[in-house]
């Protein structure tokens, strides 16, 4: 009997594509055969058990490990040089992660958020009004409507946007653990275009403040304290890339599912009610994000298996 490889059945879940789409059978085979092992591709810790990955994202002893190296190992063992400079406030621990996250939701708020419904709206309308009931539904919908809400929350002119999309579509796969050199190297040319673009806003938005997001970020303040334009920049592009894909991602996979599904679809469309159970479910059951990592700042035990400080999971 051949002996499971771990390992392979990783690389396989990351860079087939027809796994890709559906992985989760694979997910069953490292979860029976492989609940927690080190994987030799790039050298880190694999929680494949829900209690397991759940212990470790609510344990303080874990957190994030950027602005550690320098370095980041690909799925193919390919090691690049990681940009540094201010980190967005997902990549921070507290108390710098705490501050960060408190200036920005004091700008980030669900009243400004409610205030875009009309505007969403309406945007909904328009794209399936263009879809015209039959098409791609990723690149006429899920695509565009996240990158417009976002730019629309933020402040950004509804001539300008067009302009963004493809900035923002490079940054989004760049990230990705199976990035090209090409993909890396466009999200290097766009992440400093996007940049440029947002430092010229941020002048704008501090000569003539709006009722938008980004004037909000420029003049929160706790006390004295308030987000230096760094801090300003590298959350609004963060707000952008998070909101972004995930929600196009989110969008597909509904989707994807209703129609393989007709039934829940039947339900949808005779209780609008169950909509926003639908989303939540959907989260759970086929999630536009399955993979997360954290750094290990003090030796930990989970799931019966000492994990040293210093890891990386």
């Amino acid at each position: 009997m051949v002996p499971f490889d771990p390992d392979a059945t990783l690389l396989k879940i990351f860079t087939d594509p027809e796994t890709i789409s559906d992985p989760y059978p694979l997910y069953a085979e490292l979860r029976e055969h492989a609940p927690i092992f080190k994987t030799e591709l790039v050298g880190r810790w694999v929680f494949t058990r829900f209690d397991d990955a759940r212990a470790l994202l609510r344990d303080p002893r874990c957190g994030s490990g950027a602005g550690l190296t320098d370095e980041r190992v690909s799925l193919d063992g390919t090691k690049r040089k990681v940009r540094s400079g201010t980190l967005p406030m997902l990549m921070l621990n507290p108390p710098d992660h705490t501050r960060v996250r408190g200036l920005v939701a004091r700008s980030f708020t669900p009243r400004r958020v409610e205030k875009l419904r009309p505007e969403v709206e309406q945007m909904c309308d328009d794209l399936l009004a263009d879809l015209g009931g039959e098409g791609d539904f990723v690149g006429s919908v899920a695509f565009p409507l996240p990158a417009n809400v976002i730019s629309a929350l933020v402040g950004v002119p509804a001539e300008d946007r067009e302009y963004l999309r493809p900035l923002i579509y490079d940054l989004t796969v760049g990230i990705e653990q199976t990035a090209s050199p090409e993909d890396l190297a466009a999200a290097e040319v766009s992440g400093a275009k996007l940049t440029e673009y947002l430092q010229d806003l941020v002048a704008r938005r501090r000569a003539e403040p709006q009722d938008d997001l980004l004037s909000g970020l420029i003049q929160a303040a706790g006390g004295e304290d308030m987000l230096t334009e760094s801090e300003v920049l590298v959350n609004t592009s963060l707000i952008y890339a998070a909101g972004f894909e995930t929600t196009t991602h989110l969008l597909g996979n509904a989707v994807r599912q209703l129609v393989a599904h007709p039934d829940q679809l039947e339900l949808l469309r005779n209780d609008r009610s169950l909509i926003p159970q639908a989303i939540e479910e959907v989260l759970r059951y086929d999630p536009p994000v399955q993979v997360d990592g954290r750094h290990v700042f003090e030796d930990i035990e989970i799931g019966g298996v000492t994990i040293p400080a210093g890891s990386s999971t």
